[in-house]
């Protein structure tokens, strides 16, 4: 398999996509996984959840926009919601404080989010055998 790769992005076998799960009191939880790869089929394929990480949401907004404006990104200061996924390049991520500095990142969202879709259609539309 190949690695995914969205618009703007270069993958490498040791990048991360890190997922926003649940935004609730302030406080964003991110589910970090090295970089999917591409199933035959099209489909994204994802190992396992590496690590689960509970941020400040607040903390975490600026941050993103920080590094969405540093990259020329559409829609800079767009409101994280859940489902919010993003490419992470950084040699280890930062147990106490995440995004930190030393990473490169992009919001991969739009394309995560068209890849999801399109793995739905995917499999509504898969002919069944008749018996």
């Amino acid at each position: 398999m190949k690695l995914w790769k969205p618009e703007g992005v270069e993958p490498r076998g040791n990048d991360w996509y890190v997922a926003v799960d649940d935004i609730e009191n302030g406080i964003a939880s991110l589910e970090i996984s090295v970089w999917p790869e591409v199933a035959d089929d099209g489909s994204l394929h994802f190992e396992e959840i590496l690590d689960s990480r509970p941020v400040l949401a607040e903390d975490l907004q600026k941050s993103i926009n920080r590094l969405r404006k540093k990259n020329a990104q559409a829609a800079p200061t767009r409101s994280l919601r859940v489902g919010d996924a993003f490419w992470v390049r950084a040699a280890k991520l930062p147990a106490d404080a995440w995004p930190a500095t030393g990473i490169d990142l992009r919001d991969v969202t739009a394309d995560a989010r068209q890849a999801a879709k399109d793995a739905m259609l995917r499999a509504a539309t898969v002919p069944r055998k008749r018996s």
